[in-house]
């Protein structure tokens, strides 16, 4: 028989550790992050493999991903 299963599609993001590392370097200052969408600008204030969050002056978080 010929029965096709369904397995569920997985989205891989490749992580730059050089990117990570300098994001890391630069946490509690100033930057611009530009991405495919748009530049960010904020502080610094986590930084995970997968997304980098800002903080704006505002009292909000921004979530870019990297």
């Amino acid at each position: 028989m010929n029965q096709t299963s369904s397995i569920p599609s997985e989205y891989v993001y490749p992580v730059d550790p050089f990117v990570v590392q300098v994001l890391q370097s630069v946490i509690g200052k100033d930057v611009v992050v530009e991405t495919v969408r748009g530049a960010s600008r904020g502080t610094v204030a986590e930084v995970k493999p997968d997304h980098v969050v800002l903080k704006k002056e505002i009292v909000h978080s921004l979530y870019v991903f990297v």
